[in-house]
């Protein structure tokens, strides 16, 4: 079951990444790569123009580590879409929706045990964006929901960071 949930999420992902690009703005060059850090997904960021003011924003994080005692991984997917708002100056403002899974694992060689944890969750947010340097940082504070698989769950505000190089 979980492997169709990761096939239907990447794959969702890819086509809608696609779709972006055959959709966006003609002549518009502001297609963007980086690292975006929010809850619950953290990790690389592809940004997308859909029109003159529309982003899509496509996050995938993915890490594995072993050594002899256990093994280590973490899979996150999150999909954001981003209305930018009138610029000023240097700054530019925008608001947006994002959503995110991600699981980490664990696996215990010696007693062939596994033990994970994952999340999921949603979050509308508002953002400001410097855009005088070559790298941009982007700072946004965003109210949502997220859930754990062991029932918890957190709802509130939350901090998100950016650092994007635009092409």
């Amino acid at each position: 079951m979980k492997k169709q949930f990761y096939s239907i999420v990447i794959a969702s992902i890819l086509i809608l990444t696609l779709a972006s690009i055959s959709f966006a703005a003609v002549g518009r060059r502001d297609y963007a790569i980086g690292w975006q850090v929010s809850r619950p997904v953290s990790g690389l960021s592809l940004k997308f123009p859909l029109s003159n003011s529309y982003y899509l924003q496509p996050i995938l994080a993915l890490s594995m580590t072993e050594n002899e005692e256990n093994s280590n991984g973490r899979l996150g997917v999150g999909i954001r879409g981003i209305y930018d708002l009138p610029t000023r100056n240097d700054f530019h403002p925008y608001a947006g929706a994002a959503w995110g899974y991600f699981e980490k694992f664990k696996n215990i060689h010696s007693n062939d045990t596994t033990a994970s944890e994952s999340a999921r969750g949603f979050q509308g947010f508002f953002g400001v964006e410097y855009r005088k340097y070559l790298l941009r940082p982007a700072l946004e504070i965003g109210m949502g929901s997220f859930h754990n698989a062991d029932g918890s769950s957190y709802a509130g505000l939350t901090y998100n960071l950016s650092l994007m190089y635009y092409f």
